[in-house]
């Protein structure tokens, strides 16, 4: 046979082999997604889900209290476990932020990038949340939507379109979806005002946190957190809705790094996470990693015109 012949033999071979792996996997997805995606009750755990308390001489001090003790006090003067405290008690209490979240996401080889904003004013809030990419795959793994919250409720909607660079087209013709906080609670496990979703208490630490002072007036707070603990509590709750899980995401690994200012507020938090879940568009249970920075803005914070008028304009109707 010549060489010709054989390059366009294996060739073929490949693309066969291409299309039967493909073939097979969707027969695997047609036939196994007859299964309900996981419900999730609105259960809270029984202690307090944040350390957020001031270190004092007293056991219990009021808003005010904590407040002038923080404008008083120094990270360096404290523990990593207090300074950890302190600065999730700080973020929950601003009124004006908003964070921007990078990264990349990758399970079965697939690679996803991940874009999303998140804007907090005063009482109204919003979320943009982008997942983009997957190759071959890429439209069962890319998304787009769009969460406004006003008080105590909360508008969705989804995108009609997401491109590959992760960003995503949205319709004033989308259908809007209203639900109430504990509804929302209880799909995503934790409100845009925290930090994060996860669960930080003395017994959700797999060892003891670090703190390092830049020299810079800001300090880096390295965690770790037990897989195996309540760590996840909420989050995974937010993992499961996203994926349309039909089984609790297992986490292997959460590693957290935060690097906040002199005056305990956060400056970026970087995500390192490892789990498993089986999503209900692919159910096969997956290891997915995912690298994620979260980082903040404390000035000149505004909703997105088009999207702001989106939400006011359906609500009003």
């Amino acid at each position: 046979m010549s060489k010709k012949k054989k390059i366009i033999l294996f060739s073929i071979i490949g693309a066969l082999g291409t299309i039967i792996t493909v073939v097979g996997i969707w027969l695997i997805i047609i036939f196994t997604t007859n299964k309900s995606p996981i419900k999730y009750e609105n259960e809270v755990l029984t202690e307090n889900s944040e350390l957020i308390t001031i270190p004092t001489n007293t056991e219990t001090i009021d808003e005010n209290t904590k407040e002038t003790e923080m404008k008083k006090a120094s990270p360096k003067d404290y523990s990593a476990k207090e300074v950890i405290g302190m600065t999730l008690w700080k973020i929950s209490e601003e009124k004006v932020f908003e964070v921007t979240t990078t990264g990349t996401s990758n399970a079965m080889g697939l690679n996803v990038n991940i874009s999303n904003s998140r804007k907090i004013i005063n009482d109204e809030m919003m979320i943009t949340c982008i997942s983009a990419g997957g190759g071959l795959f890429s439209s069962l793994v890319s998304n787009g939507s769009q969460r406004y919250f006003k008080g105590n409720n909360v508008y969705l909607r989804k995108a009609i379109k997401v491109n590959d660079d992760a960003t995503a087209e949205f319709s004033d013709d989308s259908e809007m979806e209203a639900i109430n906080k504990d509804t929302y609670l209880t799909r995503y496990g934790w409100w845009p005002t925290q930090a994060f979703g996860y669960v930080i208490k003395d017994n959700t630490y797999l060892e003891a946190p670090l703190m390092v002072d830049n020299n810079d007036n800001t300090y880096t707070i390295t965690i770790k957190l037990d897989p195996k603990s309540d760590a996840a509590f909420y989050y995974q709750r937010e993992i499961a809705t996203n994926a349309n899980a039909t089984e609790t995401p297992i986490f292997e690994y959460i590693n957290i790094t935060m690097t906040i200012y002199e005056d305990f507020r956060i400056k970026e938090v970087k995500f390192k996470e490892s789990y498993k879940v089986k999503p209900g568009v692919f159910p096969i249970e997956s290891q997915t990693e995912t690298n994620l920075i979260d980082t903040y803005n404390y000035d000149n914070v505004s909703f997105n015109e088009e999207y702001y008028n989106y939400f006011k304009n359906h609500i009003s109707n």
